[in-house]
């Protein structure tokens, strides 16, 4: 279930804002966080930077079953153009330390209002812009989206 930071969050949720999360963004990509941000330029030389900040929705459970409170939370990435690009990344307790599989792109521009962790499964509650509203539109439908860890990365489940 959904436990609100700070408030009886468990031992993992200290070591979100400095891990290291693996992200499809145009080409695979590997980013560490110090205090939960990451900045870099877009492209060498660029004058555009790159910036990634760890998200404040988060859930928290037992994903694998082991009886240790894993994580799910959202990483935003902003590549200096338009977009704003929501990943979900997973966050196992695991005995050597935390394991972060490759994260899911929700989306550009997209807002995550929960997210809950299951034994085998995360399920979470967008936000999002109809097919035919512009991108700055303010109207929005909830969905409700199921991810499952297949092969080291986090995937929508079908």
């Amino acid at each position: 279930g959904a436990v609100a930071p700070g408030r009886g969050a468990p031992p993992i949720a200290a070591a979100l804002p400095s891990l290291t999360y693996d992200l499809d963004f145009g080409d695979r990509m590997r980013i560490t966080l110090r205090d939960g941000r990451h900045e870099t330029p877009a492209a060498p030389g660029s004058a555009s930077t790159l910036r990634a900040t760890l998200g404040h929705v988060r859930g928290y459970g037992d994903y694998t079953g082991d009886g240790r409170v894993d994580a799910a939370t959202t990483l935003v990435v902003d590549g200096g153009g338009s977009g704003r690009f929501v990943y979900l990344a997973l966050v196992l307790d695991a005995p050597g330390g935390p394991q972060v599989p490759r994260a899911a792109l929700l989306g550009d521009r997209v807002r995550v209002e929960s997210i809950t962790v299951r034994t085998g499964r995360l399920e979470v509650i967008t936000c999002e812009r109809p097919a035919d509203a512009p991108m700055a539109s303010q109207s929005c439908t909830p969905v409700t989206r199921r991810f499952v860890l297949r092969d080291g990365v986090l995937r929508a489940a079908g």
